[in-house]
């Protein structure tokens, strides 16, 4: 398993450095392609964060089959912070406030400026990180109520930090439109990529353990996250403002309309299928829904941020190199770690 992960992140690297050298010296577009493809990846830490403190929350044992492999995840928030370095030191490339659009008020202007914006991502995952040192482990049997209390304080700081940090990310990449359901899309839309990689992430045994846990925990953040999407969809849909449209106008193309419809057989139906079924109580059933779902998501990823900045969708040679080697990256690190941590055991509450 080592020298897997060796591999990884050496290929990992490799990709990476090749992104750089074609946009700087053949003029690619890079920046939309990395934004979307590290939004997906570090969903990973920061998908499986508030998962772990819900547990921790309702108390040990009750993600006992993800339990394990949900904690290994968040060792890498740190990771996900280094790789963001491009995204804050290119915003002109990605944002529309970086180049004048969007914010007429004094307040708009000076909340969101290239500063404001690089401190309070570091706040953003400053705070992640510590949560994440903090819930990395289960607690000890004489902790559990101790640690219910943390879970409930970082769940409600997680909450708005993460709110806050998907309108500074991903939502502001389109210039002048505002949706009060996107933060609750984008960590939906984490929470499903987390929960799915832990699934695969945790091995057979694990999945055995309980596959109805695992099965339900993924089947409910892929019915939020379409249950955001519509919520959206529908708000935006009955208010028919030309500001709010323009974010599904430059989505309205063909190509879009194929990725919506395969999302929603391949990422939704069928899963929820398998799922639902006995299927979910064999690992492949489980690993099915799962590949699916990340898959899914990947393409969501893309279609949710590329297409304000190339005005329709399409999947570019940049955006495979790019979820390639970031890919690489993380999960050559994750890999690097060792055995998964042991689930805390039931306990009284």
């Amino acid at each position: 398993m080592k020298w897997v992960a060796m591999v990884l992140l050496m290929v990992g690297v490799l990709l990476l450095g090749l992104a750089l050298f074609l946009a700087l010296h053949s003029g690619m577009p890079t920046t939309p392609s990395y934004l979307a493809d590290w939004l997906f990846w570090s969903s990973l830490p920061f998908g499986a964060l508030p998962v772990v403190m819900l547990i921790d929350l309702v108390g040990p044992g009750a993600g006992l089959p993800l339990e394990p492999a949900l904690r290994r995840l968040l060792i890498l928030t740190p990771v996900a912070a280094v790789l963001m370095i491009p995204v804050l030191v290119l915003p002109a490339t990605l944002f529309g406030w970086a180049n004048g659009h969007g914010f007429s008020t004094p307040f708009g202007r000076a909340w969101m400026n290239h500063g404001w914006f690089i401190g309070r991502s570091i706040i953003y995952v400053g705070l992640w990180t510590l949560l994440a040192v903090l819930f990395r482990w289960p607690p000890r049997a004489e902790a559990v109520g101790r640690r219910r209390g943390f879970a409930a304080a970082g769940l409600c700081a997680y909450a708005l930090s993460a709110t806050l940090a998907s309108v500074d990310w991903a939502m502001t990449v389109e210039p002048n439109w505002f949706s009060a359901e996107f933060g609750l899309l984008l960590v939906a839309a984490q929470v499903s990529i987390a929960v799915s990689a832990a699934i695969l992430l945790s091995g057979r045994t694990w999945r055995l353990l309980a596959p109805d846990a695992a099965g339900l925990m993924l089947i409910s953040a892929v019915g939020i996250w379409l249950f955001a999407q519509f919520i959206q969809f529908l708000v935006i849909w009955s208010g028919d403002k030309a500001s709010d449209i323009a974010w599904y106008l430059h989505r309205s193309d063909l190509g879009s309309r194929i990725a919506v419809w395969m999302a929603l057989a391949v990422g939704v139906v069928v899963p929820v299928s398998i799922l639902s079924s006995r299927l979910r109580r064999r690992p492949a059933g489980l690993i099915a829904a799962a590949v699916l779902v990340v898959c899914t998501q990947a393409l969501g990823m893309l279609w949710l941020i590329t297409p304000s900045l190339r005005h329709h969708f399409t999947i570019t040679g940049m955006d495979v190199l790019a979820l390639a080697g970031i890919g690489g990256v993380m999960l050559g690190i994750c890999l690097l770690i060792g055995p998964l941590p042991k689930p805390a055991k039931e306990v009284a509450p």
